[in-house]
């Protein structure tokens, strides 16, 4: 699939793992995947600063893919 930005850029979606590769979620999806992240951190033991850093890990890393 090819993605057309609005910037007029072509984002490829030919393989797996690129830097750049296109993902159509919608808001509600998207919000839903992170609520249940949260939930799932907030139900591991530890205290609320050991929970804090794996969320935010896995936040950083979402914006990177």
């Amino acid at each position: 699939m090819k993605i057309n930005c609005t910037c007029g850029s072509v984002i490829l979606d030919n393989y797996d793992y690129l830097r750049n590769k296109g993902r159509l979620i919608s808001d509600t999806h998207w919000f839903d995947f992170w609520e249940s992240i949260d939930n799932a951190v907030e139900k591991s033991g530890g205290s609320v600063k050991e929970k804090e850093y794996p969320a935010m890990q896995l936040r950083q890393m979402s914006l990177l893919n």
